[in-house]
């Protein structure tokens, strides 16, 4: 606990992987919803109307987003683990010239 007060020890990665894990959970739910209930497309579809009718670009999207979703939210949430990754070894570095020097 002192860690955490002393900003020793980060809680973002912790909130980062919690933030992870609702987002995946989140994009595949609206793409299922998306595969079951066409109407969640924007639009109608329109967009898309020209090659597939509302039902079948319900489907598409919805196992796009399924699968595509979770990886573009692991990309985003690794781009700000990485930071923290640095400055953990950065502070292993200190920490361990700091020993050889005393």
């Amino acid at each position: 606990m002192r860690a955490y007060l002393s900003f020793k020890k980060m809680l973002t990665p912790i909130l980062i992987q919690v933030v992870f894990w609702l987002g995946s959970l989140v994009s595949v739910g609206v793409g299922a919803l998306m595969i079951f209930d066409p109407s969640m497309i924007p639009a109608n579809g329109q967009a898309v109307r020209p090659f597939l009718s509302g039902s079948e670009a319900g489907t598409v999207m919805g196992i796009i987003l399924i699968v595509l979703g979770p990886i573009v939210v692991r990309l985003a949430c690794e781009g700000m683990i990485v930071v923290f990754s640095i400055n953990n070894t950065l502070t292993e570095i200190r920490k361990s010239l700091d020993n050889e020097i005393t």
